[in-house]
């Protein structure tokens, strides 16, 4: 099954998204990233094709603090994640903060090739950036499953 352009759409808006993905891959080509901001109280969906994700290194030249502030800045000046979800310079970003992150080794460790990643990045209201790993058996999480892992793992954050 694909699930690619309109039809793309029409899935995600039965699933809660009220935009669409600036991607024109097949959703299961790609790493699911939901972007939670406290800071606004938003849950945004975006998308990075897996063999893009593969061909970035996690951070070579950059340091984590310079990452996070790139972030913060990239999406700082955007309403809607969407606008800049195809900018090579975000999907580095967030490559970034994903590879850099323990739990993401784990998962490397023990996931199956081409296996979907659902990536959680959360900014909590004192800029402060944690990513987690959603393991779920849906193909997209809705925005409240999104906010609620963000609760019942706040501890981690």
């Amino acid at each position: 099954m694909k699930l690619k352009g309109t039809e793309l759409v029409n899935y995600l808006l039965a699933c809660g998204w009220d935009s669409e993905p600036v991607c024109d891959e097949d959703l299961f080509s790609c790493h699911v990233f939901y972007l939670r901001d406290e800071r606004n109280s938003t849950v945004q969906l975006f998308l990075i094709p897996m063999s893009e994700f593969r061909e970035f290194n996690s951070h070579d030249e950059l340091t984590m603090r310079m990452i996070k502030s790139a972030l913060l800045k990239l999406i700082g000046s955007v309403e809607r994640i969407q606008c800049i979800s195809g900018d090579i310079a975000f999907k580095k970003v967030i490559c970034g903060i994903v590879k850099s992150s323990t739990c993401y080794e784990a998962w490397i460790a023990s996931h199956t090739e081409n296996e979907q990643l659902h990536g959680v990045i959360n900014i909590d209201a004192k800029n402060q950036i944690r990513f987690s790993i959603f393991k779920g058996e849906a193909s997209v999480q809705t925005p409240d499953s999104v906010v609620a892992h963000c609760l019942m793992n706040q501890h981690l954050f």
